[in-house]
């Protein structure tokens, strides 16, 4: 079952991937390293405030909805108004610390700069709510209508960064504005979707608020930490006053590792969701053994094929201008494979209801930030920066495999790769190009 449906996520994942391939070759060769650099650190702005007020309500309702169907609107009535109260909390933080805030993260406060801030962070509020609608459709299992979002989503962004770039100069307003209507959009989609799913609205749910609240405490401390290996090495670079190319360096290698990370992803959010609503613990291993041995030949194979070309791979992509970024990714991409299993395991333990591995593999993966925040000119160069890249990833990875060895009583044996599952996985794709190819 959780095979079948990886496909469907598989297929919309191909389209966000394009998209997303698309507009990050449009951005590095349209805006240069220094724009597109600024841009890394404005995009910060978004994904931190999103890791530090986002409350996470909505990974854990798939856990409580997937016990109790009936609840799902209540449910989602109740995020709702957790986000309300989050983005209150944003607008109280920024009205007295903005202008601390933009100093350390721009060096000044220069007008442009915090008025494109201000627009992604209006476009996070739009985002609050279409995660909430997002989660509320995948505990319902409305996969088509849970993958049209994020398509659309991916659509517009791409469609507004073509345009602008036509019609204006290299700035970065272009990839500001892109993201801004992209979730506009998606808001407007969602909020016709919940119209679709449910007959119910309602904000009067103390005891369900409270419930959300706690059961995110755990998920929050995960996106935080992953937010904070991941966005806030953006920030404090760019306070250090380094060259914005590094940033722009830095950001292209995370956009590569999230392109790379799709496959799993899809796979440990249906695992997730599946684990959650099911009664059979035999079978749900069975499936994760399974899914654990795919990831790990498709991405061994991506990856590998990504390091050999991975002169030819810059050149193309991204441009002459970004050569320096061929030496970090020749350090960063073997590490890659590793966390893509660990994400997998995520699925697989939060299916299960345990929140708290997560954040053991964060706590691990964020020892490199603390050393780039004591020493941040270690990584003036780019072969620092990808040491560091390599450094988390590892930590992430060994960390998450000991976890589910040790406390779930995992064999290493059971996920050698054998010629069988070879063959499954080649099935698997075959079937898929058929599909959505032919």
């Amino acid at each position: 079952m959780i095979i079948k449906e990886t496909s469907r996520f598989l297929a919309r994942d191909f389209v966000v991937l394009i998209s997303n391939l698309i507009i990050g070759i449009i951005l590095a060769r349209y805006l240069g390293p220094k724009i597109l650099g600024t841009w890394y650190l404005i995009q910060s702005i978004f994904l931190i405030a999103d890791s530090i007020f986002r409350s996470k309500a909505e990974v854990g309702s798939i856990y409580y909805i997937g016990k109790n169907m009936n609840i799902a609107s209540n449910i989602l009535s109740a995020m709702h108004l957790i986000s309300l109260i989050a983005l209150g909390l944003l607008t109280i933080t920024l009205f007295f610390f903005s202008d601390i805030f933009f100093i350390k993260i721009f060096g000044s406060l220069d007008n442009n700069l915090i008025s494109a801030s201000y627009i992604v962070l209006i476009a996070l509020a739009f985002s609050f709510f279409v995660t909430n609608t997002l989660y509320f459709l995948l505990a319902k299992k409305k996969y088509n209508q849970y993958n049209l979002v994020l398509i659309l989503q991916s659509i517009i962004n791409l469609l507004v960064v073509v345009t602008l770039s036509i019609l204006y100069k290299p700035n970065v307003y272009i990839p500001v504005l892109a993201l801004f209507f992209s979730w506009l959009t998606a808001f407007f989609i969602s909020l016709l979707l919940t119209k679709l799913n449910t007959n119910k609205f309602l904000f009067s749910q103390p005891k369900k608020i409270k419930n959300l609240s706690l059961s995110g405490l755990k998920f929050y401390m995960t996106s935080f930490l992953r937010s904070s290996r991941d966005h806030f090495p953006r920030v404090i670079l760019g306070g250090a006053g380094i060259d914005l190319s590094i940033i722009a360096y830095l950001g292209n290698v995370q956009l590569i590792q999230n392109i790379i990370s799709k496959f799993p992803n899809a796979v440990s959010t249906l695992l997730y969701s599946q684990i959650a609503s099911s009664n059979n613990p035999l079978e749900d291993k069975k499936s994760f053994i399974f899914v654990i041995k795919i990831t790990t030949v498709v991405i061994f194979l991506v990856i590998l094929l990504a390091t050999i070309f991975s002169d030819l791979l810059v050149s193309i992509l991204f441009g002459d201008q970004y050569i320096p970024l061929i030496e970090v990714l020749k350090i960063a991409l073997p590490s890659m494979v590793i966390p893509c299993i660990g994400i997998v395991i995520i699925g697989y333990l939060t299916g299960k209801g345990d929140f708290t591995g997560p954040i053991y593999f964060e706590l691990f993966a964020c020892i490199p930030l603390i050393v780039l925040i004591f020493n941040n000119e270690v990584f003036f160069s780019g072969k620092a920066l990808g040491w560091f890249i390599f450094s988390s990833n590892i930590m992430f990875g060994i960390i998450s495999i000991i976890y589910i060895k040790q406390l779930y009583k995992f064999k290493l044996f059971e996920f050698i790769i054998k010629k069988s599952d070879l063959k499954e996985t080649y099935l698997i794709f075959k079937n898929l190009k058929k599909k959505y190819l032919f």
